[in-house]
């Protein structure tokens, strides 16, 4: 009987240790995360179906602007997203996830690159669909030196016959 009960005991201290372990490494990692993600929403303000200017706490950072050729049968895009010289916000990497608001497009997620200086860009062409007017939510994603930063927008697309 007495080694049944130091083998319980054996295995409740273990039980102990593990839990404690566990409960340390999630403080540890849930510290980390804070710190390393501290951005948040940028606010976006259309200035009309193509534009719209982003906000941090009610100073202008940057403008987002998605351009569809309308008159092709494929229709090419271009995202541009143009920061404020004067923007506090440093941005390390950029991408924009296109999601059809009519219908399901899949999966589309296209990095941002260099255009100049400071504007990051991509040209491509929108998943083909087969509605003559098409709502697209553009999420912009970017990694900044105040953390990871988010916006979007919406726009519209125009397939002629």
């Amino acid at each position: 009987m007495k080694e049944e009960k130091g083998g319980r005991t054996d295995r409740r201290l273990l039980w102990l240790a593990g839990m404690g372990m566990l409960i340390a490494c999630a403080a540890a990692l849930w510290l980390w995360l804070s710190s390393h993600t501290r951005g948040g929403e940028l606010a976006c303000r259309a200035i009309d179906d193509t534009r719209c200017d982003l906000y941090l706490d009610q100073s202008p950072v940057a403008s987002l602007v998605v351009e569809v050729e309308h008159e092709s049968q494929l229709q090419p895009f271009n995202i541009r997203l143009q920061p404020l010289a004067s923007s506090p916000l440093e941005v390390k990497r950029a991408s924009v996830e296109l999601i059809g608001l009519n219908e399901y497009m899949g999966i589309n997620i296209y990095p941002l690159k260099p255009l100049n200086q400071a504007a990051l860009g991509y040209s491509g062409v929108l998943p083909v669909c087969t509605v003559a007017e098409m709502r697209w939510l553009a999420q912009l994603s970017l990694d900044t030196n105040q953390g990871l930063m988010h916006s979007h927008m919406t726009f519209t697309s125009h397939r002629n016959p």
